[in-house]
């Protein structure tokens, strides 16, 4: 009899046999433990089974000290793109050696970026298929392509820490309280306003709130960013604002004339100075945030409103995700206004507004000339700036606080 054909091994487990050490993974293994190496220097390390070559920050990052990428075959379902993988290194950085909140590393590995227009990007060095975006160093990704990644998880933040809705019932004081139109901003904040035809019909005064008209043109921006507007601060000045045009929100003699037409003239009470109204009806002010603030609210907007209804998440973003930056320090702000040179373009606009106005003869709290932006600005004032609303929007996800927003 032949002999028989001596069994075929049995092919070892992928788990039992782990294949050469995957740089690109054992990266993304050690910033899932705090690592703060950025790629290159990872890379051009070698392999982690000399760890001493690997630079780190601090020893605790050091991949000698993390088995799970010494080569052991430990994986990640997948690896991420370039722009999850250095903003975890980013908030590594932040968190200047403190644990990240629990899980929030998982999070950012497995988030999607909300740039309709670019997927997730290869590392350099790595071989490709040939398809796709080309390779990128993490390092020099611009803060946009990171603040585009970080927005997701923010949007997922406010909804899942903002507090319920409270059921709102009418009440008598609700049905007595005063109208109030004009700047967006305040109005949005304002006590329950009522509505066009409620003025109308009771004859009751209307209440148009304004203000120079550089915090005007900010806070219209403001408003905007919290129901969707796709504009930067930079952009929508630019679109909005002409030598011989405003806006309808800034164009407040014409606002004037429109409230005038259904309450009459004393009853339209142009209010340039909120503190001059009776304490009763006093709207409450606006939170006092940022220019960055607002711009990351904006940019937090665009995924929320794939995941909510828009009046959900002008809800959200303006009752629960800017109150929470007006309380951080990176985002608050003691006054807003618009950068040169758009407050001295918008002194000029401001002077045929006063003319407008004394001529109508409104009721008037205040100056006309609060109108006019002032010469000093608040602060120094700058457009939103990729690089500190990402800082801000990294501050406020190592916020270890569990609290509702």
């Amino acid at each position: 009899m032949p002999n028989p054909v001596p069994p075929s091994p049995e092919p070892a487990r992928a788990s039992e046999t782990p294949g050469p050490p995957d740089p690109a993974m054992e990266w993304a293994l050690a910033l899932r433990d705090g690592s703060t190496t950025p790629w290159r220097s990872w890379f051009a390390a070698g392999p982690s089974d000399t760890p001493a070559q690997h630079p780190t920050n601090h020893p605790t990052n050091h991949p000698a000290n993390h088995p799970a990428t010494s080569g052991t075959g430990r994986r990640l379902p997948f690896l991420p793109g370039a722009q999850q993988l250095e903003l975890l290194r980013r908030l590594n950085l932040a968190a200047a050696g403190r644990p990240l909140p629990t899980g929030m590393a998982d999070r950012v590995l497995r988030a999607g970026s909300t740039d309709r227009g670019r997927g997730d990007l290869p590392l350099v060095g790595i071989a490709t298929d040939g398809f796709g975006p080309p390779p990128v160093d993490p390092a020099t990704l611009p803060a946009e392509d990171l603040l585009k990644v970080a927005a997701g998880l923010l949007a997922e933040e406010v909804i899942t820490r903002a507090a319920p809705r409270e059921p709102h019932t009418p009440t008598a004081r609700w049905r007595r309280a005063p109208r109030f139109v004009g700047d967006p901003w305040a109005t949005e904040f304002a006590y329950h306003a009522p509505r066009w035809g409620r003025a109308a019909r009771t004859g009751g005064r209307t209440y148009l709130l304004a203000g120079d008209l550089g915090t005007l043109a900010a806070h219209a921006w403001a408003a905007r960013t919290v129901d969707g507007g796709g504009m930067d601060l930079g952009r929508w000045l630019r679109d909005r604002i002409t030598a011989d045009r405003l806006p309808p929100v800034l164009d407040v003699a014409a606002h004037a004339r429109r409230v005038a037409d259904r309450v009459g003239v004393p009853n339209t009470v142009v209010v340039l100075d909120p503190a001059q109204l009776p304490s009763g009806k006093r709207p409450p002010a606006p939170p006092a945030v940022s220019l960055d603030a607002l711009e990351l609210t904006r940019l937090v907007g665009r995924p929320l409103g794939l995941l909510t209804p828009a009046a959900e998440r002008r809800r959200l973003l303006a009752h629960h995700l800017v109150p929470r930056l007006a309380a951080h320090p990176g985002g608050s702000a003691p006054a807003l206004s618009v950068p040169d040179p758009w407050r001295s373009h918008l002194a000029r606009h401001a002077d045929h507004l006063v003319t407008h106005l004394r001529r109508a003869g409104y009721p008037l709290l205040g100056s006309h000339e609060r109108l006019v932006p002032s010469g000093a600005p608040h602060r120094d004032l700058r457009e939103p700036t990729p690089d500190a609303v990402l800082a801000l929007a990294l501050d406020l996800l190592l916020d270890p606080k569990e609290d509702p927003w």
